[in-house]
């Protein structure tokens, strides 16, 4: 599914993360926020990420199926995450930007 202009990610929810990662890649490259974040990992071929305290980027092969492993946080604000908590994305499919004519 291509998205043209619009977000090709939703939002599921903040939840708990510990010291063994429910995602376990730390991407850098998307640190910042969730498009930034969401760029990064598509490269990767993954299919969610979680922004965790204040805008490191989680992700990793199994992160769609094990980012809620530890359960609902109430930690995260304004989709950036929390102390040991992640605002969690699943990508629903490519970003196309729309061109102005």
């Amino acid at each position: 599914m291509f998205h043209v202009g619009k977000t090709p990610f939703t939002y599921k929810g903040c939840y708990n993360d510990r010291r063994i990662r429910a995602m376990s890649k730390y991407m850098k490259k998307g640190n910042g926020n969730a498009a930034n974040c969401f760029k990064a990992i598509t490269a990767k071929g993954y299919k969610a990420f979680g922004i965790q305290y204040g805008g490191e980027c989680w992700s990793g092969p199994n992160a769609h199926s094990t980012y809620a492993k530890y359960g609902s946080s109430p930690k995260c604000k304004n989709h950036k995450g929390g102390t040991w908590a992640n605002d969690v994305f699943l990508v629903t499919g490519m970003y196309v930007p729309e061109v102005m004519a």
